[in-house]
């Protein structure tokens, strides 16, 4: 298989890019991370789909692509000169998977799974087969020797698929030992088929018994059952006269309760009929009681009404007084207040209206006198510190002599310190002379601020009473205007007061009189209350008449009607107790055909279940025949497959066997072209460790320098990829290189390179992916992997014309 052009768009970090593949040794150069390994990961994609990328689908079109943009990869390859183009892709913002292949211009497969299956047979290789023959890794070459033995058979049986051998051997002798373990089952139930054949004829026996059993109960059911419909037939004849005799007899008592009612009623009527004679009498003794009653009701109204006007003349005279006290009492409290007024205006008069100005100047004289004070203050005490220093300086000098340090300078005083003596002494002196002028100030300052401070204090008195003085006027001036408004509606009210007293003429009223005519006109009002209310009454005497007419004619067909109803309960000759004694037969029937029905059903119910468990066992019978003949099939089928286990195990060995030397061979003819025929033979011994003969004698790898054990590893890699490539018919095939060099130098790197140059009779196309700078120049045809700003990545194809 020979590659010769990649089309990326929109593919992991590669935006675009277009890749020949020339028959050399083409150098895939760039930093990590740069997507150099993407370009290998898009001929798999290609040509499997998403099982051969390292992530999910959902990571492999370019993030910096938009939603509607596609992901698509086209390989052109070639398979035994046979050309072929592979195209697939991941469409629209569901990233729907398309791919199609062509042999020539001719369609050969459409869709995911239809290209996947001709893929794999076109190569015959599957997608993990087709890594493992067309890319190596540094990982694997670490693998080849830094693993342990046992290890590193396994590592060179993944890579050359004998584990897919193992798991067929894994599951033959699964399904053996299935099969075992089901004749094995099947050999235990048929040890139980004699107790099943006595169990079946025991239940044919008990089914037979059971049946005849369940006959016999069901005769008695039968019979029971009869008794008792015999007997709940008379027992409803007999309920039907029963319901006719309790109808009857209920008449009866309902005939006589009514008579009973409409004789108290006929009691009522004719006591009533009494009283309303009575009645009559009383109310024409009312009528003569009543006879003067409109004239008391007159002379009572008149009394009234002077009554009224004498208590209404009463209240006035009590209004005016109190309206009176209250005026005079009011013209007090307005005239005290005018006095007070006059008070308050005196004060406002004694106090400037200028008040505040004058506060307000002498607080401001005031604080300038204490910042004056302060600020003398503040330089006193500067003066203070000043004194203090130059007294501990001149102790200082006195103390240590010429030796003494300038506090400024910082030098020795030396024959200077006389000189420094008589300026400091002079300094302290006139500083003294200062302070002393400071502190006659102070003096001075603090005795005119305190009577700046009692002027300003005298002025806040000053200007505090005349603003009590202020708020008491207003407050007087509105209680008086108050005052004096309340005098003059009192004023008015006094005189409204005093003309409707005028307007009121002299009234002429007798309260025992009054109180006379009121207890004659309660008297006359109850009797004629009285009055109206027995003639009400009287308005139903003739309904009284007609109601005991009626109900003494109701009274007489009561009578007619119990005497015909005792007649007829009479003639049904029903017995209470004949009744009660065929209702405790019947009941005893009925437990006795439950009885029998009970038992007819529990021998049903167990015959029922045995006949059940005999088709169970009749089943098992069959079910146990059949099991014999399965028996033969499955100790045959587990004798087959334990077989077959040995044969795959058998040809595994074989396989193996036969591997080892397919790769020494492969691997000489390679390191011999590499190293030009310096060293020419390779083997595997039975741990897989690769030996090399130098001189005659096999040597472990690790004898011989780094690099040329990197070589050695490297040739048995390539040989695993040329045995599969191979069998799977495929000659002269490319070989990807992924970052092969690890931490080698630069003697090293080029050693490998060189040799790989000799290969290419073996593998037309080698591209060495690598992150390593130097090996630009070492390589026949560069590709280059660029990072951009945007971050995805650019591809640079240079040749070695170019």
């Amino acid at each position: 298989m020979r590659l010769h052009a990649l089309k990326i768009s929109n593919f992991r970090v590669i935006k675009s890019a277009r890749i020949e593949f020339p028959d050399r040794v083409i150098g895939v150069v760039g930093p990590n991370g740069a997507g150099k390994s993407s370009i290998v990961e898009a001929i798999a994609w290609a040509l499997y789909g998403n099982q051969a990328a390292r992530s999910g689908k959902n990571e492999i079109k370019s993030t910096f692509s938009s939603p509607d943009e596609t992901c698509e990869v086209t390989l052109d390859f070639s398979v035994n000169e046979t050309r072929y183009r592979v195209i697939r892709r991941l469409v629209g913002r569901t990233e729907r998977a398309e791919v199609a292949l062509y042999r020539g211009d001719a369609s050969e497969s459409v869709g995911v799974n239809e290209t996947r299956r001709y893929v794999g047979e076109l190569l015959g290789l599957d997608w993990r087969g087709f890594l493992t023959s067309f890319l190596a890794r540094q990982q694997e070459l670490n693998a080849l020797s830094d693993l342990q033995p046992s290890k590193r058979r396994d590592h060179l049986a993944g890579m050359l698929g004998i584990e897919r051998l193992d798991k067929a051997i894994q599951r033959v002798k699964e399904e053996a030992r299935l099969s075992g373990e089901k004749a094995i089952f099947i050999e235990r139930q048929l040890g139980e088929l004699g107790q099943v054949k006595t169990r079946q004829e025991e239940l044919t026996k008990l089914v037979t018994v059971l049946d005849k059993k369940a006959g016999e109960r069901g005769e008695a059911w039968e019979a029971a059952k009869k008794r008792l419909k015999e007997v709940s037939e008379r027992l409803r004849e007999m309920a039907q006269a029963r319901s006719d005799w309790l109808r009857l007899t209920t008449q009866v008592e309902a005939e006589r309760k009514t008579k009973e009612n409409l004789t108290g009623l006929q009691r009522r009527l004719e006591e009533e009929h009494r009283a309303l004679g009575a009645h009559e009498q009383e109310v024409k003794a009312l009528d003569e009681q009543l006879v003067d009653f409109d004239k008391v009701m007159r002379r009572l109204e008149e009394l009234k009404e002077a009554r009224s006007r004498q208590t209404y003349r009463e209240e006035l005279t009590a209004r005016l007084a109190e309206a009176t006290r209250e005026l005079e009492e009011t013209a007090q409290k307005a005239a005290d207040l005018r006095r007070i007024s006059t008070r308050h205006d005196a004060v406002l008069r004694r106090i400037p209206e200028d008040v505040e100005e004058h506060r307000r100047q002498s607080e401001q004289r005031l604080n300038r006198a204490r910042e004056e004070y302060s600020h003398q203050k503040a330089a006193a005490v500067a003066q203070e510190r000043e004194i203090a220093r130059l007294e501990k300086q001149f102790a200082s000098i006195n103390e240590f002599g010429p030796e003494s340090v300038c506090d400024r300078c910082l030098r020795p005083l030396g024959d200077d310190l006389d000189k420094i003596k008589a300026h400091l002494n002079q300094e302290l002196t006139q500083l003294v002379q200062v302070q002393a002028e400071h502190r006659q100030k102070l003096d001075a300052l603090k005795t005119s601020g305190e009577r700046v401070k009692a002027e300003h204090l005298a002025w806040e008195e000053k200007a505090r009473d005349r603003y009590e003085a202020s708020v008491k006027h207003a407050s007087v001036a509105e209680e008086l205007r108050t005052s004096e408004k309340a005098v003059a509606g009192l004023s008015g009210q006094v005189d409204r007061l005093r003309s409707r007293m005028r307007e009121l003429v002299e009234i002429t009223f007798d309260e025992k009189d009054y109180t006379t005519l009121l207890a004659r006109q309660q008297e006359q009002e109850s009797a004629r209350s009285r009055r109206d209310q027995l003639r009400g009454s009287l308005a139903r005497l003739p309904a009284v008449n007609e109601n005991l007419e009626e109900t003494l004619e109701n009274l007489a067909t009561v009578e007619r009607a119990i005497a015909d109803l005792t007649s007829k309960v009479q003639s049904l000759e029903f017995s209470e107790e004949r009744y009660g004694q065929l209702e405790t037969l019947l009941h005893r029937l009925q437990e006795d055909a439950e009885a029998a029905r009970a038992e007819h059903v529990e021998v049903s119910k167990e015959r029922d279940i045995s006949r059940a468990e005999l088709v169970s066992k009749e089943d098992q019978l069959k079910a146990l025949e059949k099991g014999a003949l399965e028996l033969e099939g499955c100790r045959e089928d587990q004798y087959y497959e334990e077989k077959l286990g040995t044969l795959f195990s058998e040809y595994r060995k074989h396989l193996i066997v036969r591997i080892k030397p397919t790769l020494a061979e492969i691997s000489s003819g390679l390191i011999r072209e590499m190293t030009d025929d310096r060293y020419g033979l390779v083997e595997l011994d039975d741990l897989y460790n690769l030996r090399v003969m130098d001189s005659g004698q096999y040597f472990d790898v690790e004898r011989f320098s780094g690099g040329e054990k990197d070589l050695a590893n490297l040739c048995l890699r390539l040989a695993i990829s040329l045995a599969l490539s191979q069998a799977a018919g495929l000659n002269r095939s490319f070989i990807i290189l992924d970052e092969v060099f690890g931490s080698q130098d630069t003697g090293r790197r080029e050693l490998i390179v060189k040799a790989l140059s000799r290969l290419s009779h073996r593998f037309p196309q080698i591209l060495l992916i690598t992150h390593i700078e130097e090996i630009k120049d070492q390589v026949e045809e560069l590709i280059e992997v660029v990072p951009t700003s945007s971050g995805w990545s650019e591809i640079v194809v240079q040749n070695s014309d170019g």
